[in-house]
């Protein structure tokens, strides 16, 4: 009998993961298409506003990319709010790691409400991490 509990207890979770990453898949995959008609043409799904072409700077390693934390990081959860931001290879100011020049297409609306959720976050992030080490 324990033994057959353990089993089932195995499958389970084989079951309840790999069902997570095909949700997770799936997700990705109607991300990708809201992204891609949004391109074609031209307007943001969400804002209806036309997309905006600016000079962006990429990610300037090219034998190394940045690691794209999506969809293990809360953080980058919040993207499917913003389907027409920068990508995570992209920044509207140069650093020593993102300086070569490129055009990129985005949502102005969408880069805004992101960029104001991030600090949102980040400020969250700091004050639980110093709260943390108040109680410590």
């Amino acid at each position: 009998m324990k033994f057959t509990l353990q089993w089932l207890g195995a499958l389970f979770i084989l079951f309840s993961t790999s069902s997570c990453q095909a949700i997770q898949d799936a997700r990705r995959d109607r991300w990708d298409k809201i992204r891609l008609a949004a391109f074609k043409s031209g307007v943001c799904p969400l804002h209806h506003v036309r997309l905006q072409g600016t000079a962006v700077y990429c990610w300037s390693h090219s034998e190394t990319e940045p690691s794209d934390p999506r969809p293990a990081d809360p953080f980058f959860m919040r993207e499917d709010k913003y389907p027409m931001r920068l990508s995570v290879y992209k920044r509207l100011t140069a650093s020593r790691d993102f300086h070569d020049r490129c055009v990129y297409t985005f949502c102005p609306i969408c880069q805004q409400l992101f960029d104001a959720d991030l600090r949102h976050f980040s400020s969250n992030q700091s004050m639980k991490v110093l709260n943390q080490g108040k109680s410590v």
